[in-house]
């Protein structure tokens, strides 16, 4: 059994990089697991989609518009 996971982080790189890590733990530690990430923009920040880490077969990324 596949079992997909959203996670959806606060706005803010703070919550982005530890959302991202537990992801990583996740989908690392069990090969039927695979994590999405709803990234919501912070008006603050000006990242790019780019400075998302390249997503793996498992763990993919989607960026919401500002």
């Amino acid at each position: 059994m596949e079992l997909e996971l959203v996670f959806i982080p606060s706005p803010g790189i703070g919550h982005f990089r530890s959302t991202t890590a537990v992801a990583k733990l996740l989908v690392d530690s069990d090969d039927r697991i695979s994590v999405t990430l709803i990234v919501i923009p912070s008006r603050f920040s000006d990242h790019a989609s780019s400075s998302y880490p390249e997503s793996q077969n498992r763990l993919s990324y989607c960026l919401l518009p500002p």
